[in-house]
């Protein structure tokens, strides 16, 4: 590979042409030590300062419960008896593997396994930065950014599904990122089908596949757009067709598509109490009250109880639930963690209310980095945004609709940080490629200058 240098006596622009120069393998080299050090930081932050422990790993431990009756039973199941579609189903095959494999010693392995999918992701985002842009110091920037986001890094060492989403999330970036072709279309179908698998967001995807064809149509016959966007959909429905065809067989039709736990989301955004516990502390501290009157119904009739207890109430009161929408926005955004702590919820005179509530102290020296990267990265990149190379622009537009369609989803029913940790890396891509983008330009006029 070859990569623009600009010369110039500047310390910045000095610098940034000697990354500039550095071989692809000194590149991938520099990121394996900064990834080496993050995720040992995080697991020192993890195991001495929040005191976590694998005998109760934290996280969302029906993952796990689910992952060892696989392992254990031989089949998708919760309680050990009944059937289950709550949870999507890759990440808790995922941990089967490990319990099946290793026996008690499962936990441990997924958990050295998620580390090591933290630092796959690093690599991953740093070789897609210098194939897409063909920008080594750009790709270390978004590294480090990367390595800097410890909230990222913790989570990923949680029982959840953040980094294995992460790390799908990541390889979908590079057919996004792609022109329409039978390899692109292949790639995108397949990362999008484990995007859907692992997290019900994924829904949203075949939205931003047709907005970003739609970009495509100038350069691009029509036949060729259409023709890349059913192979994408095909290899999509393939891909979740096993999953849908379970949950179909055993759930009572589509309507309980993609889990039967997705309702949860929308009533607990329109309950009553709302402004009572949230973004203070977790939502699911409500689960209590939500389950009141569903114990005796089945897992479908409950999901579907619940997503028309949802429905009713926001639009019994349309105007309250849109007061409600900027709340849940600023929550998924926010700089500082959400919820912002702990506590327990009791129920008096006037609703459930929280009790003895426990702030997250550590989070605010989190703010800084992630107003970069939420915030100034962004605009900075709207701000050049008419002197991009049009198929940058194809590339931030997709994610943008991403991003929106992401927010849209998480307004109706509700956001914290860990819905938008993921995402973290889209940003972190915008921030790097709008200051580079900053310093290319200011180089040129340097150059002009001394000439």
């Amino acid at each position: 590979m070859t990569y623009r240098r600009y010369p110039n006596p500047k310390y910045m622009i000095r610098l940034y042409n000697i990354v500039q120069s550095l071989e692809t393998r000194r590149v991938y080299l520099i990121a394996s030590v900064l990834l080496c050090v993050s995720i040992s930081i995080c697991i020192f932050i993890n195991h001495l300062i929040l005191g976590v422990s694998l005998q109760n790993w934290p996280g969302s431990p029906g993952y796990g419960i689910i992952g060892q009756h696989i392992a254990e039973l031989g089949f998708y199941t919760a309680d050990g008896v009944e059937l289950t579609a709550r949870r999507p189903p890759l990440y808790p095959y995922f941990l089967s593997a490990f319990h099946w494999a290793f026996g008690q010693q499962g936990t441990l392995v997924a958990y050295l396994t998620q580390a090591l999918i933290y630092v796959a992701t690093g690599l991953l985002l740093v070789r897609f930065c210098l194939i897409k842009f063909r920008n080594p110091a750009m790709a270390l920037l978004t590294c480090s950014l990367y390595c800097l986001h410890f909230y990222l890094g913790v989570e990923s060492l949680w029982q959840r599904e953040t980094i294995l989403f992460s790390l799908i999330l990541t390889a979908l970036l590079f057919p996004i990122a792609s022109a329409p072709s039978w390899h692109s279309a292949l790639s995108w179908g397949f990362f999008a089908g484990l995007f859907y698998l692992t997290r019900p967001t994924g829904v949203i995807l075949p939205i931003v596949l047709l907005i970003g064809l739609l970009s495509y149509l100038k350069d691009y016959s029509f036949t060729k757009v259409l023709r890349h966007f059913i192979i994408c959909l095909s290899v999509f429905t393939l891909v979740t067709l096993p999953w849908n065809l379970y949950v179909i067989q055993n759930f009572d039709g589509h309507q309980s598509l993609p889990t039967t736990s997705g309702p949860e989301n929308l009533y607990k955004g329109h309950i009553d109490d709302f402004e009572n516990i949230f973004p203070q502390v977790d939502l699911d501290l409500y689960n209590p009250w939500m389950n009141i009157g569903t114990e005796d119904m089945s897992e479908v009739e409950r999901s579907r109880h619940i997503k028309a207890e949802g429905w009713s109430m926001l639009l019994d009161d349309i105007p309250q639930a849109m007061k409600r929408s900027f709340i849940k926005v600023f929550a998924l955004y926010s700089p500082l963690r959400t919820p912002f702590g702990e506590g327990k919820l009791a129920e008096g005179e006037n609703g459930v209310y929280i009790n003895e509530f426990k702030l997250y102290s550590i989070q605010v020296l989190m703010v800084p980095h992630l107003l970069l990267i939420i915030f100034v990265g962004p605009i900075l990149l709207l701000k050049s945004w008419r002197h991009l190379p049009k198929d940058h622009q194809r590339f931030f537009l997709q994610i943008g609709a991403l991003l929106l369609l992401l927010t849209a989803l998480h307004a109706v029913t509700f956001g914290e940080s860990r819905h938008r940790l993921p995402f973290d890396l889209c940003f972190m891509i915008a921030t790097a490629y709008s200051i580079f983008r900053s310093l290319e330009m200011k180089a040129r006029q340097i150059q002009s200058t001394d000439s």
